[in-house]
This record gives structure tokens, C-alpha cells and sequence, in this order.
């Protein structure tokens, strides 16, 4: 199918010149169906359109935004399979004007306010089956896990799930619609309960009346306290544009790839947050997302994501409610900061992204009560956040930075966090164990396989890297200085933060195994693209 997307640029604010741009593209990717949003513009006078084209699925889904008196026209061929979207003009016949092989849709016809419409060229109850950017999230605790999915159709879908040894015992729990204002797709979830141990399921989406999705499978752990999990930070595809998410995408994928090449039992993934760029209109956000899901672990080993700073772009409002939409947080307090429970670990999971004071108190009362009330019979209690209070990049020095660091560390180390895992600043440091803000420094040098073992009130703190490999950023000194290409065994110790214990920019993207027994927690840092340990580290009580 060949797509042609045509822009014509009216007289700007600043007086701009007309303009016409013309993108075809073929081969399109489509993921379960769908051709991603294709297209997020302005046009003539402050004219803003959004819509996304399904042509297996056959809806047409999109938004306008009018202002003054233009009007516009979508036409969609889906005979000749292409799409076209003639310049804005005022509408002489308002309405249908084609048969329903040809579609003409003005403006006008929706109202002069913003408004959705959703137009079905096959019956929608005969495509609710096909579902896309699926998810297996973590639940409340092992036996229970989230699922949650997009959808075509805003009819009720239901989640059928099952041992793989024994379909007959299948058990249907309804989905809910979770929808935050995103009109490009409808939102759902739910919450698979009763799962027991070293049990191998099966589920699938849709309803027996209109049908069901494709079996997919997971295996729930074996119940004991000795297991693996990996973590990933920034993924954040759609750095610098479309011309680069493909490769991020492809990093992302190789990073899940090799993660899993080294863990293959791993019981969970960990996003450490910016999942996605966010840049670029609704039309790109929806493509790096559908990048973000394209690994089949994600419907396989329950996944846990955080927000981060790029979820909340262009606006918190609106990047968020992707956000919101594409996840189901278990015990979730406030807004997306929430626990979970997996064998003899407690995890705590923060939107760091709220920094007022308010917020952060709010924060640590959570953290305060979690632990006192799920924490106490857990070998590891591990708190997971976006933005890293200490690494060594340029991050570092940003208010809300100081902010978390300066309030919320000390009570880490108040409620007895063992490790605090975390993103942001896309350069891979660890530190000392922290007494709070201040570092307890060791009688030999740090070093690649330390064995530490931790004193009272004493937290360990690992910011990744990045998996999308989209940007670096270079080693900033503890003056300020910005040194790239520098390497830890070529500096001065006086050049690192008082913090640091290992750090490495290597320019390559990363990911963390992390091995769990009652006695040890040893996180292990890798190369995505070859076996070099860029770090290692074990917790041992």
C-alpha cells in the first residue's frame, strides 16, 4: 500500500510563505492490522488535524481543530489504497459528498468545536478481536497479573486466560475501558487473579460473540526466592525525528533480546521510564510506541514502566494520558506512583516527575507506609524512578534532581531501601552506599565486582543507560565540565561527585540483569550489542 501525505502551509504568524510538501511513502509497517497514526499537522490559519488509518481493521479515526471560517476535506481511496488530504478550503457541500469507496468529510460537518468521529467500513463487532500493543504488566503480587491492550472498537471486550494443560478450566474476566482523551485508539485492561506457581497460561482478548484474539502464553515463576529480573532504561524512541526511531526501535528490541539471551528464566522486565520520546504530534508519539511494544516478551513476562520526563511531553495532560492508557499500576497511590510485591522483594515504584515539595512529601509518606506495611517480611525492598538522584550527568544539577536527592534519599535510607534503580541521564553510574546525601566510602578503591555489604541505613544506587542508544550524555565533572569520551581510570577522583563509586560512557546501549536470592542482590550491567560487563556489583547480607 502506498501512502501520500500532502501539507500546504498557509500564511504563518510571522509571515511565512506558502508552501506545499508532499511525503509518499510504501511498504508501511503495520503492526495486528493497523497502519499507525500517519499524520499531525497545521494548516491554513491554526487549522490542526489528527486521524490514523486501520486498513485491515477499516476504521478511520480522526480529529479536527478549526478556527475562522476554513473548512477541510479528508478524501480516502481505499480501492486505489492510498490517502490523500487536499489543501484546506471553504466547503461548498458539507457532509458525505462520495459513495462510501470515497469519503469526503468536511469540517464542518463535525462542528466548528473540536470533535472525534469514528467511521466503520466493516462491521465492528466482527474486529474486536484485533487487538494491538498488547501488555503483560505486573499485578499486586505473583499470583495476579495486568493485561492491558488498544482496540478498534470501544465495545466491551473481555480477557479469557487459562493453563495451557487444561483449556477447559478457562477463566473470562471482563476488561475496563481506560480512556484519557486520546482519540486515536481505545484503551483496556484488566487484572488476571488466582495464577498459581511454575504454571505455564494462555490468554486471549475479544468475546465469544465477536470472537478471539491469537493465543499468547506466559509462565508464572516457581514461587521461591531465588530469580532474575531485567531492567532497561530510556528507551525513548523517536530521538531526533523519524528518520531515527527505526534504529532506536531496532536497539530497544536487541537490548530485550539479549537480556532475555542472558536471563532466559527472567520473571520480569523493568522500564526504568521515557519509554518514548514524546516529541513530534500524535501521529509520531503513536509510531514510537508502537516501536516501544514490538518485542513479543512484552506479551510474554510481565512488565513493569515508569513514567518519565518524556511521557510528559508535549504537556503533562497529554503526554501522560498516553501513558495512563498504556498502563495498569497495581496499588497505584495518587498519580502512577505505585507497589508490587514478587517473591521475597518489595518494589516501589515513584513518578518522579512530581518534584514540588508537596509532592515529594506526599512520596514519602507512600515510600514510609509501603514499607512498614508490605516490607517487613521481604529479603529486598527496591525502589524504581526515573530521574537518578546521583549520577554523573549533566542531569545532575537540575532543581527537580536536587530536589529528590536532597528530600527523598534520606528517607530511603530512613525506611531501609536496599537499591534504588533508576534513568534520566543516559550515562551509567554507581554509586557509593548512601547514607542518605552523604556517601560511605570504602577503604579500597571501587571497582568492576564489588561484593558490598551494606551497614544500617545504608542504600545502593544504580542510574542505567540507555537501551534506544538515541542520545549520550557526556561525563559532567563535579566543577561542571563536560568531558566527552572520558573514561573513570583517566581522571582525577576529585573530578567525580563525592557519590560516585564505578562510572562508564561508552556511547552504547545497555541493560541490567538482576540476580535475586534470600542473601544476595547482584545487579550485572552489560553491552546490548556484545558481552562486555560494563559493570557488576552484588548486595550481600
Amino acid at each position: 500500500m502506498c501512502i501520500t501525505q500532502t501539507t500546504h502551509r498557509g500564511q504563518g504568524e510571522n509571515g511565512g510563505r506558502r508552501g506545499r510538501q508532499e511525503r509518499t511513502s510504501g511498504n508501511c509497517h503495520t503492526h495486528h492490522g493497523e497502519i499507525a497514526p500517519l499524520y499531525t499537522t497545521n494548516a491554513g490559519a491554526g487549522f490542526h488535524h489528527e486521524f490514523m488509518l486501520r486498513d485491515l481493521i477499516g476504521h478511520l479515526r480522526f480529529t479536527f481543530g478549526l478556527h475562522g471560517r476554513r473548512q477541510a476535506f479528508i478524501a480516502i481511496c481505499f480501492n486505489a489504497g492510498s490517502l490523500h488530504i487536499p489543501k484546506p478550503q471553504d466547503s461548498p457541500t458539507p457532509g458525505l459528498a462520495y459513495p462510501m469507496t470515497r469519503i469526503r468529510i468536511s469540517a464542518a460537518a463535525l462542528g466548528f468545536a473540536t470533535a472525534s468521529a469514528l467511521i466503520p467500513v466493516t462491521p465492528a463487532a466482527a474486529q474486536s478481536a484485533d487487538v494491538f500493543r498488547v501488555m503483560l504488566g505486573v499485578g499486586a503480587n505473583e499470583s495476579e497479573q495486568t493485561l492491558t491492550w488498544r482496540s478498534p472498537s470501544p465495545a466491551p471486550e473481555q480477557v479469557r486466560f487459562y493453563p495451557t494443560d487444561a483449556p477447559a478450566n478457562a477463566v473470562i474476566v471482563d476488561g475496563k475501558a481506560e480512556e484519557h482523551g486520546i482519540t486515536t485508539y481505545f484503551s483496556k485492561e484488566a487484572v488476571l487473579t488466582g495464577l498459581e506457581p511454575n504454571t505455564e497460561y494462555a490468554y486471549q482478548i475479544g468475546t465469544e460473540a465477536a470472537g478471539w484474539s491469537q493465543p499468547q502464553s506466559f509462565r508464572t515463576g516457581d514461587g521461591d526466592d531465588t530469580w532474575d529480573f531485567l531492567a532497561f532504561g530510556d528507551a525513548q524512541i523517536g530521538v531526533g525525528g523519524v528518520a531515527f526511531d527505526r534504529e532506536q526501535a531496532d536497539n530497544w528490541n536487541a537490548a530485550v533480546t539479549a537480556g532475555l539471551a542472558d536471563a532466559p528464566n527472567a520473571e520480569m522486565l523493568l522500564s526504568l521510564g521515557d519509554q518514548v520520546d514524546g516529541w513530534g504530534g500524535v501521529a509520531f508519539v503513536t509510531k514510537q510506541y508502537d516501536h516501544f511494544f514490538e518485542p513479543d516478551a512484552l506479551r510474554s513476562i510481565p512488565t513493569a514502566v515508569l513514567p518519565g520526563n518524556h511521557e510528559t511531553y508535549p504537556t503533562y495532560l497529554e503526554g501522560m494520558a498516553h501513558f495512563r492508557e498504556h498502563s495498569a499500576l497495581p496499588n497505584e497511590h495518587g498519580d502512577s506512583n505505585y507497589f508490587y510485591e514478587r517473591n521475597n522483594a518489595l518494589f516501589v515504584s515513584l513518578n518522579t516527575n512530581l518534584s514540588s515539595p508537596e509532592e515529594i512529601a506526599d512520596q514519602a509518606n507512600f515510600v514510609r507506609s509501603t514499607v512498614a506495611e508490605h516490607g517487613q517480611d521481604k529479603d529486598w525492598v527496591i525502589v524504581t524512578e526515573h530521574h537518578s538522584p546521583f549520577s554523573q550527568g549533566t542531569h545532575y544539577t537540575d532543581d527537580d534532581v536536587r530536589a529528590i536527592r536532597e528530600q527523598l534519599t534520606p528517607v530511603f535510607s530512613e525506611v531501609g531501601v536496599d537499591l534504588v534503580l533508576s534513568g534520566h541521564d543516559h550515562i551509567y553510574t554507581r554509586s557509593h552506599l548512601m547514607n542518605g546525601t552523604q556517601p560511605v566510602i570504602p577503604s579500597t578503591a571501587a571497582k568492576r565486582g564489588d561484593v558490598l555489604t551494606p551497614g544500617a541505613n545504608e542504600t545502593l544506587y544504580i542510574a542505567t543507560s540507555t537501551t534506544g542508544a538515541g542520545k549520550f550524555y557526556d561525563f559532567q565533572a563535579e566543577d561542571g565540565r563536560k568531558l566527552p569520551n572520558a573514561r573513570q581510570e583517566f581522571l582525577k577522583p576529585e573530578d567525580m561527585h563525592p557519590s560516585t563509586a564505578v562510572w562508564r560512557q561508552d556511547y552504547t546501549p545497555d541493560y541490567s540483569k538482576v540476580a535475586v536470592t534470600p542473601t544476595e542482590l547482584t545487579v550485572t550491567t552489560y553491552n546490548v550489542h556484545n558481552p562486555q560487563v560494563v559493570d557488576k556489583v552484588t548486595l550481600r547480607k
